[in-house]
């Protein structure tokens, strides 16, 4: 959720768009997202054989070096590149929740798939909710996107590690969450 919040204030405030390209460009990160919401989709479905822990985690890895890339733009930066991370940043950071969903509601088995898709979309919620004012937070504290651009990678990183410790528990029993 802070990349939909703050691209058009990062935009404005750093690289110096007007409002009217800084909404431009956010346009372009939903966008994204919705190829994301459906590309994602198709690959961990086609070319992944339905393995979304795998997709997930390329997203993960994706998403976060799209955020340190974001770190190192500058006004100096191309245009077409700064709109082409841009893209790609809804694409993963937004754009993943279709495979993240369907990858719990399998962990979690037929019985427990609503209860489990409820849990993941409230943690979601709480984390969107802490999160975003803590970006803004660290952009005013520091006075610099970048940092806080490259503190957002840095927590992708502990999201993936914690994916994989549940996952490891689901596999641990049988498949599913006990």
């Amino acid at each position: 959720m802070s990349l939909i919040t703050y691209i058009p204030l990062y935009l404005k405030e750093s690289m110096g768009f007007s409002a009217y390209w800084a909404s431009q460009a956010l346009a372009i990160t939903q966008a994204g997202a919705m190829f994301g919401r459906v590309g994602w989709g198709a690959a961990s479905d086609r070319l992944f054989g339905g393995r979304r822990k795998i997709v997930l985690l390329v997203i993960g890895i994706t998403g976060a070096a799209l955020m340190v890339a974001l770190s190192f733009m500058s006004r100096q930066s191309p245009l077409s590149l700064l709109l082409l991370v841009v893209f790609l940043s809804g694409f993963c950071l937004v754009g993943y929740q279709g495979v993240s969903y369907a990858l719990i509601g399998e962990l979690a088995g037929r019985a427990r798939t609503g209860a489990a898709l409820g849990l993941m979309i409230t943690i979601n919620a709480g984390a969107a909710t802490l999160g975003t004012p803590l970006f803004g937070f660290i952009v005013d504290r520091s006075e610099s996107y970048a940092i806080a651009w490259q503190t957002l990678a840095g927590s992708r990183r502990r999201r993936l590690r914690g994916a994989r410790r549940i996952s490891q528990r689901a596999a641990a029993h049988g498949g599913t969450f006990p």
